[in-house]
């Protein structure tokens, strides 16, 4: 049992982790408030890669093939996507279509 957080330091983290997701969610909020979605959007998926950090460094969580390659397959459709539709919107003055 030497190797597990104090009860102190578990209540810390988790006050912690529900302080800064709650800020996180209004800055989401804001940022889809002033922005275009297609354009804030793609950033949500960088908690794709927090997620597995945070797993990695807290809980000794690997990372095997299958999940990596899913989360690049993920990442890097949804920036191709939002790349794309950037690209299209900015090349043409009409609706697109």
């Amino acid at each position: 049992m030497d190797n597990f957080l104090s009860y102190e330091a578990i209540e810390t983290i988790g006050a912690l982790a529900g302080i800064l997701t709650t800020l996180a969610m209004i800055c989401f909020v804001r940022a889809y408030s002033v922005g275009e979605a297609n354009a804030v959007g793609p950033i949500e998926y960088i908690r794709l890669i927090y997620a597995g950090l945070l797993g990695y460094f807290i809980f000794s969580e690997t990372l095997d093939m299958w999940t990596l390659l899913g989360g690049t397959i993920i990442v890097g459709s949804t920036l191709f996507i939002a790349r794309d539709e950037a690209r299209r919107a900015g090349g043409q003055s009409g609706p697109a279509g």
